[in-house]
C-alpha cells in the first residue's frame, strides 16, 4: 500500500500522510463533501480532487488516492444525507500542494488542513446525489 492512502476499518476512515495517522473519522462526522477542480488557463489543468470538511478540519484527498473507492463503498448510505458540492478554484492554496522538492505544484497532496485554509471557490454549486461523479478508481474501464 501506498505511504499516502486512506485506510478502512469497518466504518471508520484513516487519513495516513507518509506513512502515519494525521486523523480519522467516522461517516456521520462528515459535514460536507466536495467534488472539486482546480487549475487556469495557463496551466492548462482542470485537477480533480476532493475535499472533505469535518467540524475540526479539512482533508484534502486527491481523485487518485488509494482506498477512496472503499471509503465511498462503505460510507455510500451515509453521504445521501452529507451536502455535496461541485466546486472550482483557480489557484490551490500553498499547503495544500503537493511538491518536487521546494517547489510547490499546482496539484492537491493528500492532507488534513484547518479550515481556514479553504480557498475561495470560485464556483459552488449543489451536486444531486443521482448526478455526483465518480471517483476515476469507480468509474467503468478504471485500471487502478
Amino acid at each position: 500500500m501506498s505511504r499516502d492512502h486512506i485506510r478502512m476499518e469497518a466504518s471508520r476512515a484513516s487519513l495516513i500522510v507518509r506513512g502515519h495517522a494525521t486523523a480519522s473519522a467516522e461517516p456521520a462526522e462528515l459535514r460536507a463533501l466536495l467534488f472539486a477542480t482546480s487549475g487556469t488557463d495557463l496551466y492548462a489543468t482542470d485537477e480533480e480532487f476532493y475535499v472533505m470538511e469535518f467540524a475540526p478540519a479539512l482533508w484534502v484527498v486527491p481523485d487518485d488516492t488509494p482506498g477512496m473507492a472503499e471509503l465511498f463503498d462503505a460510507w455510500a448510505t451515509s453521504l445521501a444525507r452529507v451536502p455535496c458540492f461541485a466546486a472550482h478554484c483557480a489557484d490551490l492554496p500553498r499547503p495544500w500542494r503537493r511538491r518536487a522538492w521546494i517547489v510547490p505544484l499546482p496539484v492537491p497532496r493528500l492532507g488534513l488542513f484547518p479550515l481556514a485554509t479553504a480557498p475561495s471557490w470560485s464556483r459552488k454549486t449543489s451536486v444531486a446525489l443521482s448526478s455526483r461523479p465518480l471517483p476515476s478508481l469507480l468509474r467503468p474501464g478504471a485500471t487502478r
